[in-house]
């Protein structure tokens, strides 16, 4: 049987467009340094695939798991470390099989969080596959636990379905907690440990890799007459219904004399977008606009780092205080348009606001190599 190498590590994600999207950078940084890296992943994504399989990577689908199949990935991966980029149900499995085998587990924040919203009618329904997954994960971190599988799943029920706090809904969650989490500033510390329980020696600032684009953005020729939209996938995730996106989409196209950019989600559903004079942006960061529009994708932080942005709330999506206070916030769509336009006519200020006890500054993918490095280190 193989024994884990130091020098091997594993990361996992639902998508293997993830793996890319969020963590590129870090997982080439392990392969500069000699690594053997292996990536496991449910749903594949050739973009992903194109990106990684230049590199001396291992990609792995996971296809239908168990407990003895996930065991035996690990151990032919021979990695001392697993790292994540979340805290759902298969992050979690993964995590605690990892835990029970003696290997070091990790997460790497790779979005913000928002409230429990609850999901659109018939859209597990529609997710039949991935709900299935959902009960398949439970199944095996309750064997990994030895706990009974009613309650473990009732637990996770209650946090992802009913919303609530996690650490509360999951009276094991130190059992099924990562050994560190990097974070992107001080304020996801305390939410980490509020919402999931972790201690502050669990936590590290890695920082959030957006805001290295500032300058960069700010170097680019602006625009003018451009609005961003910064899209996120609230349809797409069932989290909103169609037809509020769509009245939305409908008030940017009526605009006058302004160019309309979408920045497309890496899970967008494009054909929202098509047909409508959009042009529509998939390349990493965003291009240099007057005004940034948008709901509360973290990648605001960016776009509000750098200029003006106007931030639709939807009903019963109520946008954080730390975007709010940096924009013009609008809840109806007719009130859309005159506040776009009003802003552009005006010359609003080119820089946005300050996003410093949010977002730190200073990511860097050597930077998180050097922190799981030392946990790999530690015995």
């Amino acid at each position: 049987m193989n024994s884990r190498k130091i020098n091997s590590i594993a990361f996992y994600d639902v998508n293997l467009l993830n793996h890319k999207n969020y963590i590129g950078d870090i997982i080439c940084e392990f392969v500069s340094n000699g690594y053997s890296v292996t990536l496991f992943y449910d749903e594949f994504s050739q973009e992903g695939f194109d990106f990684f399989k230049c590199l001396d990577v291992k990609i792995i689908r996971n296809g239908l798991v168990s407990k003895r199949t996930i065991e035996k990935k690990l151990l032919e991966s021979r990695a001392s470390t697993l790292i994540v980029n979340a805290q759902r149900l298969g992050d979690t499995a993964f995590v605690t099989v990892a835990k029970e085998m003696g290997i070091k587990t990790g997460m790497i924040q790779h979005g913000m969080y928002v409230p429990f919203m609850k999901r659109e009618r018939f859209f597990l329904v529609k997710k039949a596959i991935k709900t299935l997954r959902y009960f398949i994960y439970s199944f095996i971190i309750s064997k990994a636990l030895d706990r009974k599988f009613n309650e473990v799943l009732k637990c996770f029920l209650n946090t992802f379905v009913k919303g609530g706090i996690y650490k509360d809904s999951i009276p094991f969650h130190e059992e099924v907690n990562t050994d560190y989490v990097l974070v992107y500033g001080p304020y996801w510390k305390d939410y980490h440990r509020d919402i999931f329980g972790y201690r502050s020696a669990q936590m590290f600032d890695l920082g959030y890799h957006e805001l290295s684009k500032i300058d960069e953005t700010k170097n680019k020729k602006m625009e003018p007459m451009t609005v961003c939209y910064i899209a996120q996938t609230l349809v797409e995730d069932g989290r909103l219904a169609r037809q509020l996106q769509e009245s939305f989409l409908d008030a940017l196209e009526k605009l006058k004399g302004v160019k309309v950019v979408i920045k497309l989600h890496p899970r967008s559903n494009r054909a929202m977008y098509e047909g409508r004079g959009f042009r529509l942006e998939e390349k990493r960061g965003v291009p240099h606009c007057p005004l940034y529009i948008g709901h509360y994708s973290s990648l605001l932080a960016l776009a509000g780092s750098v200029s003006t942005m106007v931030l639709f709330e939807f009903p019963g999506h109520e946008i954080p205080e730390y975007f709010s206070r940096n924009a013009a916030v609008v809840n109806a769509v007719e009130q859309l348009s005159p506040t776009i336009e009003e802003i552009l006519e005006k010359g609003m200020p080119s820089a946005g606001g300050s996003f410093d006890d949010i977002f730190s500054l200073g990511y860097s993918p050597e930077r998180a190599f050097s922190i799981i490095q030392k946990f790999q280190s530690e015995t």
